[in-house]
């Protein structure tokens, strides 16, 4: 669904190439589509008046060029929520004002040439202040056009997930608005301050390796998942412990089927097994436009030691792409699977409630996709990984983001029967450290910072 339009009734979002991922569309963003912002300065505009040609140009470059859909989405509910419960403010009436424009321009009423210029126009921060409430709170309260007060249910969101939808917006402010994105002063940063009380990055329980068995048995036998939806879930979850990523980045920004690619020769398949699996990444939590595009490679080894070969990366890949070719679906251009993150976090929770009811311990039901990576990360270092490594795979900000994940979970070690930590026994660091170790070529492949 789309914003509303001006009498209240939900729009239906037409396919748009670049967008066929997002959940829900924007105004401005569909309005830089159609019409384009028209520039800002009268010179400007005064240059362009005999020559209207750049009009459609400057469209094409919003409809084709790499925007997040994320990031549209997150600007797409933020409206919403003004249009249906703050209908009265200027900047609601600004969004209404770009929506009939939209909707003169797809009932063939007017041409792009024949609308009247509109400025873009920021949110203020007042709204900005209501919509982050709106995304903390549990419940919030609204005030219609007449002043009427009533109670609403909020997202419920820490500030982790507030940061992320504001971010989106910031984007949007950016990309419109002369390169000027969120100004965090005034209301709006003692708001920020207050959203970010007790927030911990970390809240999820951290995945155990001893977790492992039990995980895979969840998985693998869970009476309410078909067998398609068990091999995958037991791949994606393998892929997530690997990148050490979040749930995102295995569904949003999985390779292509065509990328993964297995040992050429023999000798790195031994009695059938292969050894390694190496992939590319495509906008892989790009954070600079320049980067859109460039393929991140890895490579995985396999993780077959002591038949604790449950999660062995290559392995599993293998048999998912032999499972799509089987059944006809394979296609190269197309990503591994089509879930979103939300998907895969639903399907993640029931397995992990499943855990529980299996091992009658009900820690497992506090547990979220999250902690895979917050274990993995851990697991990691348990093995000598090097911080920078990690934080390089992992794609944190900074080494003091990544220590909170690794806490005093890196030293806490309990080693089996033959003195070794557990989780060296499977885990894909430890072939990377043993080769660190002898001085060799280090073939798990990550991009500059």
């Amino acid at each position: 669904k789309n914003a509303k339009s001006a009498d209240g009734t939900a729009r239906t979002v037409e396919e748009e190439k670049w967008q066929k991922d997002a959940q829900i569309d924007s105004i401005q963003w569909r309005y830089a589509r159609k019409v384009v912002f028209n520039p800002s300065t009268d010179t400007e505009r005064a240059d362009m008046t005999n020559d209207k040609s750049w009009i459609p140009k400057v469209a094409d470059r919003f409809a084709t060029d790499a925007y997040s859909d994320t990031t549209v989405s997150h600007c797409g509910n933020f409206e919403n929520f003004l249009i249906e419960h703050y209908p009265g403010r200027a900047y609601t009436k600004y969004l209404l004002q770009l929506q009939d424009q939209l909707d003169k321009l797809e009932r063939n009423e007017v041409t792009v040439y024949d609308l009247e210029h509109i400025d873009f126009l920021p949110p203020d921060e007042s709204v900005i202040v209501l919509f982050g409430d709106y995304l903390y709170s549990k419940t919030v309260t609204v005030h219609d056009a007449e002043g009427q007060a009533r109670t609403i249910q909020g997202r419920d969101n820490n500030w982790g997930g507030v940061k992320l939808k504001l971010a989106g917006m910031s984007h949007m402010m950016r990309v419109f608005g002369g390169g000027k994105g969120m100004n965090y002063q005034g209301q709006l940063l003692s708001d920020v301050q207050r959203w970010k009380e007790g927030y911990d990055p970390t809240s999820a329980p951290a995945l155990d390796v001893t977790d492992l068995p039990l995980l895979y048995k969840a998985i693998s036998t869970h009476p309410r998942k078909q067998q398609k939806t068990k091999l995958k879930l037991v791949v994606q979850v393998a892929l997530q412990l690997g990148c050490l990523g979040r749930s995102s980045c295995i569904t949003q920004h999985c390779p292509k089927q065509g990328s993964v690619k297995f040992p050429p020769q023999d000798r790195d398949r031994p009695n059938g097994v292969n050894l390694w699996v190496e992939m590319d990444w495509l906008n892989w939590k790009k954070r600079q436009r320049h980067r859109v595009g460039r393929p991140y490679t890895m490579r995985f080894h396999a993780n077959r030691i002591d038949g604790m070969s449950m999660f062995c990366i290559p392995t599993l890949l293998f048999m998912w792409i032999a499972y799509l070719k089987k059944n006809g679906t394979y296609d190269p251009n197309e990503r591994l699977w089509s879930d979103s993150p939300e998907c895969y976090q639903g399907h993640l929770k029931d397995v992990f409630d499943y855990m529980a009811d299996l091992s009658g311990d009900d820690k497992y039901r506090s547990y979220s996709s999250h902690s895979n990576r917050y274990g993995g990360t851990r697991w990691a270092r348990r093995c000598g990984a090097d911080n920078i490594v990690i934080r390089r795979v992992g794609r944190w900000v900074d080494l003091l983001t990544l220590m909170e994940y690794i806490g005093e979970g890196a030293d806490d070690i309990d080693v089996d029967e033959d003195g070794i930590d557990p989780v060296q026994r499977i885990w894909v660091f430890h072939t990377i450290t043993k080769n660190v170790a002898a001085g060799e070529f280090i073939d798990y492949v990550v991009p500059e910072a």
